[in-house]
């Protein structure tokens, strides 16, 4: 009997290990992964990628698109400023299993001047957060950072061998953010 109990003992005590073991792994990786974002914002960050950073940001294919996906308008705004000058913006409400947020696009054209944007933006988004997922893992090289006369809100812009822009702008403290393609070209008459 004492044979079959030290048996049972050891058997109870290899599974107590195992089960440390495990506990102490999942501890680790859970606790110890890189804190770049939280789910939502490294949704918002993913987001964006896949809206904004598919090619240079064009209102009519990003419009298009968003029409496919049956998004809903959210703003729609245009503004014909003569002599083939104009500026428009539509906007549309996205769902997303982490909460909805806006994506724009917009298009300005003057003279031979043509700047198109693509944009997502959210009340409840860390920019702090955003920041350090596209630095992670966006291959955008680096930033000029600017804060606001007051403080409150900061501008990062990052400039892509292209010359497109991607500019997020957000809260110091606080959520809310917003995080931009720019695309400035000579426009085609």
């Amino acid at each position: 009997m004492k044979n079959k109990d030290r048996d049972s003992s050891n058997i109870f005590s290899i599974l107590k290990r195992m089960s440390m073991a495990t506990i102490l792994l999942a501890g680790w990786v859970f606790a110890g992964a890189p804190a770049f974002a939280n789910g939502r914002n490294a949704a918002l960050a993913n987001d964006f990628r896949f809206f904004c950073m598919r090619g240079t940001p064009s209102y009519e294919s990003l419009d298009a698109y968003a029409t496919a996906l049956k998004l809903p308008i959210k703003k729609d705004l245009s503004r014909d400023m003569g002599h083939g000058d104009r500026v428009r913006s539509r906007s549309w409400t996205v769902g997303s299993d982490t909460g909805p947020y806006e994506l724009a696009a917009a298009e300005a054209t003057q003279g031979d001047v043509k700047v198109e944007t693509c944009e997502i933006g959210s009340a409840d988004g860390n920019g702090n957060e955003i920041h350090a997922d596209l630095t992670a893992h966006s291959n955008f090289g680096s930033s000029q950072d600017s804060a606001s006369p007051d403080g409150r809100i900061k501008t990062v812009v990052w400039t892509l061998s292209s010359g497109e822009r991607i500019v997020l702008t957000h809260a110091i403290t606080g959520p809310g953010f917003y995080l931009t393609h720019v695309e400035k070209s000579l426009r085609s008459k």
